[in-house]
């Protein structure tokens, strides 16, 4: 009996420490959750984060080269990149993200394509890629270069108009998203090909 109700004490000590930590940091007005480094959030006219007052975050969709490096500028609507063949046997589109204002540690990227017919739009398949990893600062943006975008049926989409949506989610949940549209070559065979 002696031994239960030590632990009905300790317990009931234990909770009220907590309350009372809770309650300490709610008056000061200090939130549960963590805060980004304000080193991470913003960049400064030299180049480097943390030098002006946080602003908006961006990002920007675009492709590799064929090793999947480097940044391919998407934006003006006339790109045609190659869909290339794996070394396991299947197919992709390099995609590379850029951003600003976002922590560089474990983003969520996530690309998805999109067919454009005139009854709807057909997600690319196999679908949506996503991946974590860690963006590298690049003339003045941080940059994640080379992720596969894949593409199970590259005779669907070649020479059509094909819709790239890109979100970049660092792990504070600030996100940011970018729409790119581009012309996907495939030099590979085609059914009805010469």
């Amino acid at each position: 009996m002696v031994q239960g109700r030590r632990c009905n004490r300790w317990g009931a000590w234990v909770l009220c420490a907590a309350a009372a930590i809770g309650c300490e940091k709610a008056a000061a007005g200090i939130d549960a959750g963590p805060d980004p480094p304000a080193d991470s959030q913003t960049a400064g006219p030299d180049g480097q984060p943390g030098d002006i007052p946080n602003t908006k975050p961006t990002t920007r969709v675009g492709g590799a080269d064929p090793e999947g490096k480097g940044w391919l500028d998407w934006s003006t609507g006339k790109d045609t990149p190659e869909i290339l063949k794996g070394p396991q046997g299947g197919q992709h589109i390099w995609v590379s993200a850029r951003t600003a204002n976002l922590h560089p540690k474990k983003a969520r990227i996530t690309v998805t394509m999109f067919l454009e017919t005139p009854t709807g739009d057909q997600v690319v398949k196999p679908g949506t890629v996503e991946m974590t990893g860690t963006l590298k600062w690049e003339e003045g943006w941080l940059v994640y270069a080379g992720l596969p975008a894949f593409v199970k049926e590259p005779c669907v989409i070649r020479d059509k108009k094909v819709r790239v949506e890109l979100a970049v989610d660092d792990l504070y949940g600030v996100h940011a998203a970018d729409t790119a549209w581009i012309t996907p070559v495939w030099k590979g065979y085609c059914e009805g090909d010469p």
